[in-house]
């Protein structure tokens, strides 16, 4: 798998998914990085999504 296509199996059947990812890391004048906390899950972790 590379990093543009993704494999998944759905109902015994394979299908070509292009996905799109962003990130960043936002740091501040005293060298803080910005994280965001998850609605679904309380989990922090750095600014991103991926798309399908």
């Amino acid at each position: 798998m590379n990093g543009l296509h993704q494999s998944f199996e759905s109902d015994g059947c394979h299908e070509k998914v292009i996905m799109v990812i962003a990130g960043a890391f936002v740091i501040d004048p005293e060298e803080r990085i910005l994280l965001q906390q998850r609605s679904d899950t309380g989990e922090w972790g750095l600014p991103g999504d991926s798309w399908k």
